[in-house]
């Protein structure tokens, strides 16, 4: 007995209307995944500007990677059946790839300690409320006096 196969057929292509409608959806997720992710690597970057602390940008960089890695898998698994669609998600995997490389990379601020601000006054740090020396001495006859 013998069994007949199917025969395999190639898959549907999508329309060219269908294909720049899959395009523009697949796009905009990633894009606004992307730009939160920038926005706080920025904000992070300018916040450490002011508290001298240096920013965290690890879990924004591996939510970047993570979309690099969704959009070539996505952009290899519509090559055939939605090309322009495959294109948009190389591209969008092209760029939040070299995205996490300028992060990752050690140009970038993350791991290094910011700058501490140069002093701008020649007076001692005093505890909160008390001002400089006005007794007519130095400013160390009466440290921390308060008058």
């Amino acid at each position: 007995m013998t069994t007949i196969h199917p025969a395999r057929t190639a898959p549907q292509r999508l329309s060219r209307a269908g294909d720049l409608l899959a395009a523009l959806a697949g796009l905009l997720p990633a894009a606004v995944v992307l730009g939160y992710a920038l926005l706080a690597v920025g904000t992070a970057g300018w916040a450490a500007q002011y508290d001298g602390m240096s920013p965290s940008t690890g879990g924004e960089t591996a939510v970047i990677g993570v979309t690099a890695v969704v959009a070539g898998v996505v952009a290899h698994a519509l090559r055939r059946q939605a090309p322009i669609t495959a294109v948009t998600q190389g591209l969008v995997a092209l760029v939040a790839g070299l995205l996490t490389a300028l992060l990752l990379s050690p140009a970038t601020p993350g791991g290094h300690p910011a700058p501490t601000p140069s002093p701008t006054t020649t007076e001692q740090v005093r505890p909160y409320g008390y001002g400089p020396c006005r007794s007519g001495g130095t400013n160390d006859e009466c440290k921390y006096s308060g008058g």
